[in-house]
């Protein structure tokens, strides 16, 4: 299971996806299923830090005024009448773009889903944890939205040697991935290829994976809107009901 870094602080995260810096790499709140504090446990947790750092430190002050933004638009939202959406809010960044095959060599590029909404997953086949319940979160997901035609996912692999066509087929009869039909799309590529992706998405370091050995990678999905712009960070341990509320606001978006 992947384990939280200590010294590592995941209000700085959050902060550096939302200014849209690639360079941060790991976030404690998220892995290993872990669920992200809810918008006033957020912002109690900003405040002591803020009044603990040094006062030229500019974490401190960001990871303020980011947990202040979420929680005044999360109270503007339910003021609004509007439904309060899971995960963390990334403004409207355009999404990376990638080049990608699946296991039958197919090429596809992330501006190839232009028009749908892309649901943005990091897997490998022999993931003992983390991976096998994202697969039954996106199923579930789907079939409570009632299979929708504009929602395509996307698996990018964080393994490229364990991760083959044997390897897929298997994980995804094991979790029903079928019932996604062709909206779903299981990526894989050489080291370079899908470090780069790692590193723009900020999911994974770019070191080769040990064989034999668990692939440490955050437990979290994005949610990117018809117009290629990356919106929402979401843990995987996200109730189903919210995962369904989150695509269901992006469809005329």
């Amino acid at each position: 299971m992947n384990q939280a870094v200590e010294g590592r602080d995941p209000r700085r995260r959050i902060a550096n996806l939302t200014n849209g810096d690639r360079s941060a790499r790991r976030s404690p709140d998220v892995l290993a299923g872990k669920r992200a504090p809810g918008w006033a446990q957020r912002l109690r947790v900003a405040l002591a830090a803020a009044q603990n750092a040094h006062a030229g430190r500019l974490i401190g002050a960001a990871a303020l005024l980011v947990a202040i933004v979420a929680a005044g638009g999360i109270v503007h939202a339910r003021e609004a009448g509007r439904p309060v959406l899971a995960g963390t809010e990334l403004g409207r960044q355009q999404a990376p773009d990638f080049l990608l095959r699946d296991a039958s060599g197919q090429a596809y590029s992330l501006s190839r889903f232009r028009g749908k909404i892309v649901v943005l997953a990091f897997l490998y086949t022999q993931c003992p944890d983390v991976c096998p319940f994202t697969a039954e979160l996106l199923r579930k997901a789907d079939a409570a939205a009632g299979h929708p035609a504009d929602v395509e996912y996307v698996a990018v692999s964080v393994d490229p040697f364990g991760d083959n066509a044997t390897t897929i087929a298997a994980f995804s009869q094991e979790h029903q991935l079928g019932q996604l039909g062709e909206r779903f799309h299981y990526l894989i590529g050489s080291l370079p290829e899908l470090a780069r992706v790692w590193q723009q998405y900020s999911v994974r370091d770019a070191a080769a994976p040990e064989l034999g050995q668990p692939v440490d990678h955050e437990a979290w999905v994005y949610v990117i809107d018809k117009q290629g712009l990356r919106r929402r960070l979401i843990a995987v341990d996200v109730p189903v009901a919210a995962f369904v509320r989150d695509l269901r606001a992006f469809e005329h978006r």
